[in-house]
Parts: C-alpha cells; structure tokens; sequence
C-alpha cells in the first residue's frame, strides 16, 4: 500500500509524536484547586508542528500550527503563536499530540479528541475534522491515550487496548488493514500498562515487562528482528525487560527496567543518528543500546531525532539537527550519540513530534519541549508557526538552537 501523503515544509528540511512521548505527569491525577495566578505546566507534547499542554487547573492548552484544528480553539488560523486554551470547560488528566490532531483523557476518563480526521483518527465514527473536542466513540473509559501519525490508540483502566484512525501497514492491531473511524480491539488479549504510538506503527509494555509492537515495519521499526509489517502484536526481540517503548516515526526506543536505553529502526539507514548508537551505521531491526553508561528516566522517539531525560533530570538529544530540534546551540547532527541540551536546565520530561516520513521530503516534526520540575515549559527548534509557544514565528523567531521559555498559562 501506498504510505499517505502529508503535507511537507520545502524550505526547511521539518510532529508526536507520534507525538509520542511519555507523560510528563501520572495519568488520572486528579486536578489541584489552584487559583489563575498560580496555574503552571504540568504536561507537554508534541506534534508535528504544534505542542499542548495541560495546567494545574487541568485545563490544556495548545499552540502553533492550527490549520487542522489540532489546537482545539474552535477555530482554524494558519498559526497560534502563544498558548491558547482549549475551547470547553473540560478538565483533562492526560494529553498527547498526533501529526495534525490532539486527544486526551478527561479527569473523568473520557476521551476527546480534536483537529484532522481524514482516517478517522479522532474516533467519532466520522472522518470529519473537528476544531474542538469532540467525545471518542464508543462510551468507555480510558486512562490514557496516544495519537500518532494517522491513528489515536488507548487504555482502559483494565489494561486492554483500542485503536481507531487510519490502519496502513496494520497500525490499529486489529488484524487487519482497515480504516477504523471508532475503538477496535487490539487483538492477542495482551494486558498492557503502557501504550505509545508513532507514525504508523504502534507499541506497548505488558504488566510483564514485555515489549510488542505492531503497525508498519519495514525499516524495522517493529523491533522482531525482521523488516516487515505486522497487523498484529509481536513480540520485540532480545528478551529485555521493559519499562517503557517509544515508536518515533520510522524508528523506536524503549527503556529498561534496569533504565538503559535502547534504539531500533530508521529510515533506511541510521544517516542521521536517531538511533544514538554511537555511529552512522545502518539502521537495526532488533534493539541496539544507546551509547554512553548514563541511566534513563523518560525517552521520546521522534521523526529523525530523538531526546531523553536522565535520572539525574539531564536532558539530551540526538539525530537530525537542522533547525536545532536537539536543543545543543548547533545544527550540527550528532555523531551519533546523545548530546546535552545547552542551558543547564533540570527537566522531568521532554517530548518530539512524529509523522509519516516520505523519501525526498523534508521532515515536518522538528522541534523538542521539555517540562521542568517546577512547571515550566522551554522548547527548542524549528518554530514556522509558532510551535515553541513564545509568541513569535517566522520571520521573527524561525529557530531557536537552544532552550526558549513557552509562555505561562492565563
């Protein structure tokens, strides 16, 4: 099957990432009583060319790229440099960015979702895009939830997972290639406790530490140690117990529960370092340990970059550098292994976009934000619309190389 077209920025070569990351806060906590003067970030994700996040009040917030309605404001500007608050009084728990469209799960644990809805990624039954929240079909209850390139999956608090969205290459695990425009089943009756989603491929932990991934996997992504799909669960290889598992776009990582750091997959081959193994070599279709001896709090997968926090709250990057997505000052790409971020700053969290990546095309996710133990957001890279949240863009603020502050939430 032919991989979906999206659109592509040719003047740079530029999200969720799926984005995909973990949160930055634990799902299902309940939201302080806080008054507006005291509100800070206590969430951040990233897509493609736009981030979100969640304040204490549990409200969220998005800003950047809003063509799509990915940030749910009821409206669709080309840009939304700032912050602005999602339309609605619903008070979310968790939060997470697709390419072009934004779900999350209610303190009540509904789930919503907003912006483009070609494949049916926001699970209303309907492949029409929505501008604001609209309620994911079906009637359960979700802990968690993850939108990726194309499709949005979740949990139950029973550990059992759906998907609904666009099915190429068998991303949903239904078993099959069909587009979904509601909650499916994800086949095999795994128990999971947790659930990340890429571009096309998705990924989960069970309550026995294994790692399975299904979806696209031709540039290995799947970690099974062959490079083809699967439209079902199969298991990663090497026989590592896991922490957590992070698909990017056509490469993944996961962390131990020792709190190592492994990469696999690519596009192609490692050109661009995404896997931090080290070197440029070709690309993986088992896991590869990431270079250095550090230990690992949270790592995120994103298009051709990758970032991660230690446990000593460090935040590095690595992989493609051209609009300074991995936050070192440069646009040099890394050799291959992890660099810091310049700032030092301690972060808790850190999160990058996905996207489906397409040969010759300039990647759209390229920009990185990372949450501080105290709630504040600082974001780095590639910002066309305003997607670092500090209320410039292009021309003003086209980059930033290093760590910028997002603006408060009001």
């Amino acid at each position: 099957m032919r991989r979906p077209q999206i659109r592509s920025i040719s003047l740079l070569v530029a999200l969720t990432v799926v984005a995909c990351q973990e949160p930055t806060a634990p799902a299902g906590s309940p939201a302080p009583a806080v008054t507006a003067t005291s509100l800070v970030w206590t969430q951040v994700t990233v897509g493609a060319q736009h981030s979100c996040a969640l304040a204490s009040n549990g409200r969220a917030y998005c800003w950047g790229h809003a063509e799509s309605g990915q940030i749910g404001t009821g409206t669709t500007p080309i840009q939304v440099p700032r912050p602005t608050r999602v339309s609605g009084a619903l008070q979310f728990a968790q939060i997470s960015a697709g390419t072009e469209h934004t779900c999350a799960v209610t303190t009540d644990s509904k789930a919503y979702c907003w912006g483009s809805n070609g494949s049916g990624q926001l699970g209303d039954g309907t492949i029409t895009s929505r501008a604001a929240p609209v309620l994911v079909a079906g009637g359960r209850h979700f802990d968690r939830i993850r939108a990726g390139g194309f499709h949005t999956c979740a949990l139950t608090p029973a550990g059992k997972a759906f998907c609904w969205g666009g099915n190429f290459d068998g991303a949903l695990g239904d078993g099959t290639t069909t587009r979904r425009t509601s909650p499916v089943a994800v086949v095999g009756g795994l128990e999971m406790r947790r659930l990340m989603v890429g571009g096309l491929h998705t990924c989960a932990v069970t309550s026995a530490d294994k790692a399975y991934c299904w979806g696209r996997g031709v540039e290995g992504q799947l970690g099974q140690g062959a490079k083809k799909n699967s439209p079902r669960p199969v298991a990663v290889s090497g026989g590592l117990a896991w922490q957590a598992i992070l698909p990017g776009s056509d490469h993944t990582c996961g962390i131990t529960t020792a709190a190592k750091a492994y990469c696999w997959g690519t596009f192609g081959t490692d050109t661009y370092s995404g896997l931090g193994t080290g070197n440029n070599a070709d690309g993986s279709w088992t896991p590869l340990p990431v270079a250095g001896t550090r230990s690992w709090r949270q790592l995120t997968a994103g298009s051709l970059h990758s970032c991660g926090i230690t446990l000593a709250n460090v935040p590095f990057c690595w992989g493609f550098n051209f609009n300074g997505q991995n936050g070192d000052g440069t646009t040099t790409i890394a050799t291959g292994s992890p660099t810091r971020v310049a700032g030092g700053l301690s972060m808790t969290g850190v999160a990058t976009g996905v996207e489906v990546l397409h040969a010759f095309d300039d990647p759209d996710a390229q920009h990185s934000c990372g949450i501080t133990a105290g709630g504040r957001i600082y974001c780095w890279g590639h910002n066309l619309y305003g997607q670092l949240g500090t209320g410039l863009s292009f021309p003003d603020q086209p980059k930033s190389l290093v760590p910028v502050q997002t603006l408060m939430p009001s």
